[in-house]
């Protein structure tokens, strides 16, 4: 499991010089814990835990359950579980505004902070989506109180930061990724014409990895075109709580150094990079 004492001395080294953006391309961002095992929670516990959100995410909606977070050698992975019979669905809890919501199944807790119009800034994640999983959390463990259940082991993580990047007329993909430097003769050495790439980085220390996600596509409200960068940090946590925030932190530094040293100089420049 990963060492208390040395994420912290790497968060705090970390946190004084991570690169700092005035306008980041974010659109989501969405942390996620993982129970050991499942919480004996069905549909009528489920008004318990939903009246534990409700001040603050009135708003109820269901969706299909997602597969378990595997970390086995190092290399998370996705468990695929099968639906057959009776299952509880995955709920959002959405908030007022709508930016926010917490994702609720009998293995996980999540919360995402999302773009819902153009102008929407984003919040910042030690500001506001830290402090977005911390309160969840807190008001789960209330509703599990009530229920008479006890607060269960965690033994997965995943951060996930998605970033449409827009495109100006006059920029090429290279515009954005400093891996792409097409320069001279030759084939490979052109401007591609479409993106579609995945780098899967190991966090040792985590014992997950960071899945760095590109693809070019065409935004749906207007066409425009942009380059999709989704980075993905997944990694096993000892049990707490506690050490689950830990991790948290040291991926999200992962995140965003991974980010700045995958784009460009003049992106940078672009977003208004202030450290």
């Amino acid at each position: 499991m990963p060492s208390s004492n040395v994420l912290v001395m790497a968060v705090e080294w970390g946190d004084s010089r991570l690169p700092s953006f005035q306008t980041p391309p974010i659109a989501e961002v969405a942390v996620t814990l993982q129970y050991a095992k499942p919480l004996p929670v069905g549909l009528q516990q489920l008004l318990t835990v939903q009246r534990a959100f409700a001040d603050r995410y009135p708003s109820l909606e269901e969706h299909p359950p997602l597969p378990r977070l595997l970390a086995d050698d190092g290399v998370p992975r996705l468990e695929v579980i099968e639906l057959s019979g009776p299952y509880l669905p995955r709920v959002f809890f959405v908030g007022s505004p709508t930016n926010d919501l917490v994702q609720f199944q009998p293995d996980r807790l999540a919360v995402n902070w999302r773009k819902v119009e153009d102008n929407d800034e984003y919040l910042r994640f030690t500001e506001h989506v830290r402090p977005s999983i911390l309160d969840a959390h807190e008001r789960l463990l209330s509703a599990l109180s009530d229920l008479s259940i006890e607060e269960p082991e965690i033994d997965a993580f995943e951060v996930v930061y998605v970033n449409p990047i827009e495109l100006q007329t006059e920029d090429q993909f290279s515009t954005v990724l400093a891996q792409l430097s097409p320069s001279g003769p030759g084939l490979l050495r052109r401007e591609p014409v479409a993106l579609q790439m995945q780098f899967v980085y190991p966090l040792e220390l985590l014992r997950g990895s960071l899945l760095v996600e590109v693809r070019s596509a065409l935004r749906k409200s207007d066409d425009a075109r942009i380059v999709l960068m989704t980075l993905t940090a997944r990694g096993a946590v000892d049990g707490t709580f506690a050490n689950f925030v830990e991790c948290v932190d040291f991926a999200r530094e992962h995140i965003v150094r991974g980010f700045t040293d995958i784009t460009t100089n003049e992106m940078h420049a672009r977003w208004g990079r202030q450290s």
